[in-house]
């Protein structure tokens, strides 16, 4: 935590039954994760705006229920700083001048599976055949006689 956040927050009186000099201590903390939870929730609607690509619908909807429950959260940090008696800083000069998180890659949006090996067709192409991620072994499934069909598991 910087110091600078520690000597600058101020905490007036307050009827929660925490000594002064620790509800001091908590706002101080508080507040640098409330900057850290602005900081995610900004990137997360970033990526949310920019996601491209044939999963768009289901990443768009995904980072879109991210940046609501850290929103929840980021309420619910504010408020535990005002009752200790502390002032919530979450404006966006706040945020970036507090924040611990690394900044998001703007070269282009993440892509889901991104990495993720994917199945590959057998000789005769028919039915995809996975392979386990660490061995690269097939998994003992049925193989279909005809290559159209499919054996369920």
């Amino acid at each position: 935590m910087p110091k600078a956040a520690a000597a600058t927050a101020r905490v007036f009186t307050s009827s929660v039954g925490v000594p002064h000099e620790n509800r001091h201590t908590l706002v101080a903390l508080l507040n640098q994760r409330l900057a850290d939870a602005a900081d995610l929730h900004s990137q997360v609607k970033w990526a949310h705006w920019n996601v491209k690509g044939s999963d768009f619908i289901q990443l768009h909807e995904l980072f879109d229920a991210i940046a609501t429950r850290l929103e929840d959260s980021i309420d619910s940090l504010a408020e535990r700083v005002t009752t200790l008696g502390g002032i919530a800083n979450g404006t966006v000069r706040e945020t970036a001048a507090q924040s611990g998180l690394k900044e998001a890659s703007r070269q282009r949006p993440a892509r889901l599976g991104e990495g993720i090996r994917r199945p590959r067709r057998s000789h005769h192409h028919g039915p995809l055949h996975a392979t386990h991620p660490r061995t690269g072994q097939r998994p003992l499934v049925p193989r279909s006689p005809h290559p159209r069909l499919i054996f369920p598991l």
